[in-house]
């Protein structure tokens, strides 16, 4: 696969993971707020989610996320990055369902998946 597939690949799935978290938690502004900052961003430069995905959660935390270490959730700060608001995430896994952390978690696994290979290609 080429590195525009995976960047597109990455994209599609990172649209769908906002629009999922988006209809649980309707409530929470701050997710809201970053979907659309990430829709205007990708029309701007598509490579751009990827990429900061890879430097700000991926290089820092691989291990967490693909070995589903529930700590991650508790350990991650993105504070002072492009990537601040994902921190809400943490207290959306704490109160989710099982089902719910299942779902964060495959996604969690995907994009790291996605931009891990991009980043080598």
């Amino acid at each position: 696969m080429s590195k525009q597939k995976y960047c597109q690949t990455f994209n599609k799935q990172i649209r769908a993971f906002f629009k999922q978290i988006t209809q649980i938690y309707p409530e929470i502004k701050e997710i809201k707020s970053l979907k659309g900052k990430l829709n205007m961003a990708l029309i701007a430069d598509e490579t751009i989610a990827i990429k900061h995905f890879n430097t700000q959660l991926v290089q820092k935390y691989e291990k967490q996320i693909l070995s589903q270490d529930e700590q991650f959730f508790l350990d991650f700060d993105l504070t002072g990055t492009v990537l601040a608001d994902l921190n809400h995430l943490k207290g959306i896994y704490s109160s989710a369902t099982p089902n719910t952390k299942v779902c964060i978690w495959k996604y969690c696994k995907v994009l790291t998946l996605l931009s891990k290979k991009y980043a080598t290609l």
